[in-house]
């Protein structure tokens, strides 16, 4: 949720986020402020988030191999 407010200067999209209906949606396992969090990330990154969710809870990345899927998957681009 941080990372979603920080740009965020007028009152209004801070209130647009906290009047939210997905705030009320209590039928998973999925907590609000997460699901929050990725509807509003751009469609990008929501496919390597996505990709995250295969790997068992508790799951320790590794910071260069989950690049190196992530472009092996086509999501990132070798630049």
């Amino acid at each position: 949720m941080g990372g979603l407010l920080r740009s965020k200067r007028d009152v209004e999209e801070w209130e647009k986020v906290l009047n939210n209906k997905l705030w009320n949606l209590s039928n998973d396992n999925i907590l609000p402020a997460l699901r929050l969090s990725y509807h509003y990330l751009p469609s990008h990154l929501k496919q390597c988030f996505a990709f995250c969710a295969i790997f068992p809870k508790d799951y320790h990345f590794k910071k260069q191999e989950l690049v190196l899927l992530w472009m092996a998957e086509g999501y990132l681009i070798d630049l």
